[in-house]
């Protein structure tokens, strides 16, 4: 298994070396204007923002069960298909990411 000790999120101190690389390269305020970069930021931006916005109202909704605001059959119909639609979203999101990665990484490509 590889070292995944620099990636665990709520642990490190900073980005790695070469991610710190190209956020320096490439600040956010770039991003905008940058012929190559601007779709794509966009999309992953956007993406991003979703995840948020959907993971606070899943949140949100888990204590509305609980809290007697919803009883478990519209709790189930309420969660379900938010939570379904977030997952299947961010499986997508993480594949269309590794695709990106391996195809622009050299060396050996995954299969």
């Amino acid at each position: 298994m590889a070292d995944t000790a620099g990636f665990l999120l709520l642990e490190r101190e900073g980005l790695p070396d070469d991610l710190r690389w190209l956020a320096e390269k490439y600040p956010r305020e770039i991003w905008q204007a940058h012929a190559n970069i601007h779709g794509v930021a966009n999309m992953w931006l956007q993406r991003h923002d979703m995840f948020r916005e959907l993971g606070g109202m899943l949140t949100s909704g888990i204590g509305d069960y609980p809290e007697g605001r919803l009883n478990a059959p519209e709790f189930a119909r309420w969660f379900a298909p938010r939570l379904n639609h977030f997952l299947g979203n961010l499986d997508g999101h993480h594949m269309s990411r590794t695709i990106i990665i391996s195809r622009s990484s050299p060396g050996p490509r995954p299969v």
